[in-house]
């Protein structure tokens, strides 16, 4: 089964109807949206996302290097891998997730997409992670959380962190030093320790006020 939207086909299988046109509603929604964040006129390739309901499926195609690993951007062939929600419960710290994270998931991709357009396929570094939690707005709706350490950031998987620095830099920088440091890998990482300390410190002053008002 498959949908075509403009410049996206999403290939899905039944086990997908029960959250399908969401999928659809929220691309609608924020593609354009994050499209435009990275000053980009349109993606540059027709982009393939697949939803699998095989777990072998998926890792034949995907690789994986950890056994959590439910989602992955492939750039070079433009597409996206996303396993199916009953698969995702199978997986290494994934049998709580929600079914209404399946969009936020694909629009984290998505951001992946769109940021490696605008920086080039060889960029990687926990930036990549930050702007995809925040733009997606995959951490919405959870707590501000800082606790991890400056190694669990650059070489992790924090996500929460992740979007916590990225709330900070657009709250206190602005979307033009995010777009530095999403274009400019070696500025990025200079910058690193010092968006660490000062996004623990702002978190800290966020959760005393919180305290305050209650």
């Amino acid at each position: 089964m498959k949908k075509e939207l403009t410049d996206i086909t999403i290939h899905y299988h039944e086990c997908d109807l029960t959250y399908i046109d969401e999928i659809i509603r929220k691309l609608d929604e924020k593609g354009n949206e994050i499209i435009q964040f990275f000053n980009l006129e349109h993606l540059e390739n027709h982009l393939n996302i697949y939803l699998w309901n095989d777990v072998k499926q998926f890792e034949e195609n995907v690789h994986p290097q950890h056994s959590y690993t439910i989602g992955k951007t492939n750039f070079k062939n433009h597409r996206i891998d996303i396993l199916s929600y009953q698969e995702i419960l199978k997986r290494e710290g994934h049998d709580h997730d929600s079914i209404d994270s399946i969009p936020y998931l694909i629009l984290h991709e998505f951001v992946h997409i769109c940021h490696l357009q605008y920086a080039g396929p060889e960029y990687g570094c926990w930036v990549s992670e930050s702007l995809a939690t925040t733009i997606s707005g995959q951490y919405d709706q959870e707590p501000l959380n800082m606790n991890c350490n400056l190694e669990h950031l650059l070489n992790g998987t924090w996500y929460i962190c992740y979007a916590t620095i990225g709330k900070y830099i657009l709250e206190q920088y602005g979307r033009e030093y995010f777009l530095k440091l999403a274009k400019d890998q070696l500025f990025a990482i200079q910058e690193t320790e010092h968006l660490y300390e000062e996004t623990k410190s702002w978190v800290m002053e966020k959760n005393i006020q919180l305290d305050k008002n209650i």
